[in-house]
């Protein structure tokens, strides 16, 4: 078992320079044991370059970049997903990964196995890659990523292609691996997945780490008052008027009730309204308000 928090991978100010142009500037970050990196921001951000730099796939034009793995004897350091799958199309999905295995060492035919039944793909891999759809090479993409049990898994994009079931795999193949002591590190556009997946979030734009959230940031939570129509708008303000009182950060949604954002425990939020005697009726987790970046961005 790996030790639970320890750094596997640091960048110190890690940039990356094209020419002129630097996809990668200043970056900062740390891939802890067991726990998980989710990256977002707009197309063109620098993404797929930093997970790409991590890797050692390209030489970093400013920065430090620190290994820290190799702890775990012949356990790989690393298992990727990238958009580059590599695949080769004439063999099939079992072949690839045997090809794989053979290339890492130590890893058997029923760890192959086990595997490919972590993603669905044990029948399916019998067949040559070239028919396969973008879903089936994404999820033999990550049965690769996971020969070894490699100390750090980086995911660029691994739910591209993926149909919802594929989706829930995915989230609990992290999850998974996150207890068993794995760090990951992964890009997504789905900001709804980064923030369910995640202990820290961190954005990038123009290259550069814009802001991140930690796993103790604030987070919104929809707050439902069980209250008779006419009383409901009366009902909410006296809610905001309490949380304004206690400084919890605020909005009324006239539809539905008030958004109460604020990194304290949620038993508290709870416990004061409580105390004011106010009727709620339920409580929504909206999570980390990651797509505050996002808007007003153009999107084509």
């Amino acid at each position: 078992m790996e030790t639970p928090n320890r750094a596997l991978l640091e960048t110190e100010k890690l940039g990356k320079r094209f020419g002129n142009h630097w996809a990668v500037s200043d970056v900062d970050l740390a891939v802890r044991s067991g726990r998980t990196i989710g990256i977002v921001g707009p197309n063109g951000a620098g993404k797929t370059t930093l997970l790409a730099a991590l890797l050692g796939l390209i030489e970093p034009s400013a920065g430090k970049l620190h290994h820290r793995t190799g702890g775990g004897g012949t356990r790989p350091s690393f298992g990727a997903v990238l958009d580059q799958d590599g695949l080769i199309n004439s063999v099939s999905g079992r072949r690839n990964l045997d090809q794989w295995a053979g290339m890492l060492g130590g890893v058997t035919s029923n760890e192959v196995d086990e595997c490919l039944d972590a993603v669905g793909m044990r029948q399916a891999a019998r067949k040559r890659v070239g028919t396969y759809s973008l879903g089936m090479r994404r999820r033999l993409c990550l049965a690769r990523a996971l020969l070894g049990d490699p100390e750090v898994l980086v995911l660029d994009e691994p739910g591209n292609g993926l149909d919802p079931a594929g989706i829930i795999r995915l989230k609990e193949l992290i999850g998974e691996r996150t207890r068993a002591g794995t760090g990951v590190i992964f890009s997504s556009h789905s900001i709804a997945d980064v923030d369910e997946m995640s202990d820290e979030i961190v954005y990038i734009s123009g290259g550069e780490v814009v802001t991140r959230w930690p796993e103790d940031s604030p987070r919104w939570w929809r707050l439902r008052f069980a209250a008779e129509d006419e009383d409901a708008e009366a009902t909410r303000h006296a809610a905001a008027t309490v949380l304004k009182e206690h400084d919890w950060t605020h909005r009324i949604d006239p539809y539905i009730g008030v958004l109460a954002e604020q990194s304290a425990p949620l038993h508290e939020l709870l416990a004061l309204l409580s105390r004011a005697e106010l009727p709620l009726g339920n409580v929504e987790d909206l999570g980390r308000d990651i797509e505050q970046p996002f808007r007003g961005l153009d999107s084509w």
